[in-house]
């Protein structure tokens, strides 16, 4: 009776980046799926070690030497992993291992079992210590590397259990936080903004209204009142609106205007014993002529008289 296979995915050889690992990783998932499928009969084993290792794979293993018979599933295995085994350089393998960190959103355990996959071909005396003095170096976590560096009798296994306390202590506090930075909907007075004072009115140029209209515009065929044109209406007149703003820019200027004289200087005749004084009185608004009070001081008194600008002396009138 025909069964189904399980899927289970087959083996990426064209990839050569840890590529023995990764081998191993994928070998050791195919013998836990033969133990679960309860296979022990080498023959089916091997049928199906070639059928799941999938294409690219295959091809490399049918040009390998001593592969075994059709019912010799060590052979097969043996084949495949003398091929997939590096030609290891321990310095390499060193210089690749120290240059290994933590990355940013890679927790401590998962940076852990990184580094222990590193360093399988470094061939360190002391696993632990060097992973330990990695993880102190590559750590994103200052708090961890503080605390190592305090502590040097540290074991890598006191090293780990406490950087996995500060992770779960930084995620509790991160998720409460959060919690507390986040307002209740019904805390918030929420404003209404309306749309119409903060976006501003297009005015039409030809009615005056907002723009755009939801039908045609009512100035459409109608008649200025002021130029007598059509299609427009009397206050979106161009004619009107330069004619105002002419106005405003140039004003007319003010009939009122005061002449102030500084200094009244008398020159012609020969000076007699009299004394003059002429102040202006008033500018009379019909005529131009400038009304002046003459003021005669002699020794047997004063008289007042108005004379206007025809007066016998000539006066001349010096600004400042």
């Amino acid at each position: 009776m025909a069964t189904s296979l399980p899927e289970f995915a087959s083996f990426d050889a064209e990839n050569r980046e840890n590529i023995e690992i990764r081998w191993q990783r994928w070998f050791m998932l195919f013998e836990n799926l033969l133990i679960a499928l309860d296979i022990k009969d080498k023959k089916r084993k091997r049928a199906l070690l070639l059928y799941y290792i999938g294409e690219s794979t295959l091809n490399i293993f049918e040009t390998l030497p001593e592969t075994g018979t059709e019912d010799d599933y060590e052979e097969a295995c043996q084949a495949l992993n003398e091929h997939f085994k590096l030609r290891k350089n321990t310095s390499f393998e060193i210089f690749k291992f120290r240059k290994t960190n933590q990355l940013v959103d890679e927790t401590l355990d998962q940076y852990h079992v990184r580094l222990v996959q590193k360093a399988k071909y470094c061939e360190f005396s002391n696993l632990d210590t060097e992973i330990k003095a990695q993880i102190e170096l590559g750590t994103n976590s200052k708090q961890l590397r503080r605390y190592a560096f305090r502590k040097p009798k540290l074991t890598l296994a006191e090293l780990l259990d406490y950087g996995r306390t500060l992770e779960t202590v930084e995620e509790d506090a991160s998720g409460i936080e959060q919690n507390m930075n986040e307002t209740p909907m019904k805390d918030i007075h929420a404003v209404r903004r309306n749309p119409a004072a903060t976006t501003p009115k297009k005015i039409c140029f030809f009615c005056g209204l907002n723009w755009p209209h939801v039908n045609v515009c009512p100035a459409k065929g109608k008649t200025c009142n002021h130029c007598h044109k059509q299609n427009h209406f009397a206050r979106c007149c161009k004619s009107r609106i330069s004619a105002g703003q002419r106005e405003s820019k140039f004003p007319q200027k003010s009939n009122e205007r005061r002449s102030q004289v500084k200094q009244i200087d008398e020159q012609g005749t020969n000076s007699s014993s009299d004394e003059y004084v002429y102040t202006i009185k008033k500018q009379t608004p019909d005529t131009n002529k400038v009304v002046l009070t003459s003021i005669t001081t002699s020794p047997t008194g004063g008289t007042v008289n108005e004379v206007n600008s025809d007066c016998r002396k000539p006066i001349f009138l010096h600004p400042y």
